[in-house]
């Protein structure tokens, strides 16, 4: 799916992330219905990408399922019952050591890790910040493409 980021009159086009996550998934469906299913290997492959970002990603909220109301991750007598269910777990086991590098969780023990109370709202707050300096650079190559073009016009 491509989103084209200018408005009509030339000024940048803002939508609310979570509305481009669900056109994301209605636009995943249609591809679904229409190609069929991704496999599982494509799945956590692309999960995978997640595992060390700065931005809420899909294990953040498989995370915050398990967490519970302690907001204790815990996969302490976590048997997988197929190899798909052990490598997410391994990503998500991958993900809470960064997150703690992030200050965002805390190791108890070898196979439990507590949340931060701002494990969401900080991951979301460190994405719109990269979107914004994203937004500027790409602003900034916008005008310099356009003086360039207007220099060659004189």
């Amino acid at each position: 799916m491509l989103i084209r980021g200018i408005r009509d009159d030339g000024r940048d086009l803002i939508l609310d992330r979570d509305y481009i996550h669900r056109l994301s998934e209605l636009s995943r469906e249609l591809a679904e219905r229409e190609l069929g299913p991704r496999t599982e290997l494509e799945y956590l492959q692309t999960r995978a990408r997640g595992i060390e970002r700065e931005y809420w990603t899909e294990i953040d909220r498989a995370l915050e399922r398990r967490a519970g109301r302690e907001r204790v991750v815990s996969y302490e007598h976590f048997e997988p019952f197929t190899n798909g269910a052990k490598v997410r777990a391994e990503q998500e086991m991958e993900r809470l050591a960064y997150l703690e590098k992030l200050g965002l969780a805390r190791r108890i023990d070898e196979h439990q890790w507590e949340l931060a109370t701002e494990h969401e709202p900080e991951l979301r707050r460190r994405q719109r910040e990269h979107d914004i300096l994203k937004t500027r650079a790409r602003e900034r190559q916008q005008k310099r493409e356009r003086e360039h073009e207007q220099e060659m016009e004189r």
